[in-house]
Formats: C-alpha cells, sequence, structure tokens
C-alpha cells in the first residue's frame, strides 16, 4: 500500500472561528492506488489516533475515483504539527 506524500503533509491549514472558539481546518489531499480494505484500516487508524491522541476534534474524509480529501479540525497549531511529525515519522519506518 503507498500513500501519495500528501497524506502527511498538509495541502493547506485554515483559521477558523466556530461559535466564537478560534479552530484549525487541515486538508489533506490523498491519492489511492487501489481502495482496499488495507488502505481502510490504515485511513481509519490514522484517523482515530488524531482523534483520541493528538487532540484532533472532529476528522471527515470523502474518497471517489482514486483520491481521497480529508477535513480535519483542530484547536491548536501545536495538536497539527506533533500528529503531523508523528505520522511522517511512522510512515517513514513504515
Amino acid at each position: 500500500m503507498k500513500f501519495s506524500k500528501n497524506w502527511v503533509s498538509p495541502i493547506r491549514t485554515k483559521q477558523m472561528r466556530f461559535n466564537q472558539a478560534s479552530m484549525y481546518i487541515v486538508i489533506f489531499k490523498a491519492t489511492i492506488k487501489q481502495l482496499d480494505t488495507t488502505y481502510s484500516e490504515m485511513a481509519q487508524k490514522l484517523r482515530n489516533k488524531a482523534l483520541s491522541q493528538f487532540n484532533c476534534v472532529k476528522f471527515e474524509a470523502c474518497s471517489e475515483n482514486g483520491f481521497e480529501i480529508a477535513l480535519s479540525y483542530w484547536h491548536s497549531l501545536e495538536d497539527i504539527r506533533h500528529w503531523n511529525k508523528m505520522q511522517n515519522i511512522k510512515l517513514r519506518n513504515a
């Protein structure tokens, strides 16, 4: 299974306000060679880890025609940087 480099490198981080609270949205883009069980399980593990260990507030994704766009919502840039750093290390060592 191969993830495109964009999977672990956010395309854009946008600061927005929801209910008067400042939030950051990270937009990810992935090229999927084969949307199969292996890909789905790995993507779900990455999402669950972001939500449970790195203070991600919400994670949404849509896959179609070999591409995936994912939005993740965060309260701080520090949490985003920490999560991104840990995922880059793990994927390099995989």
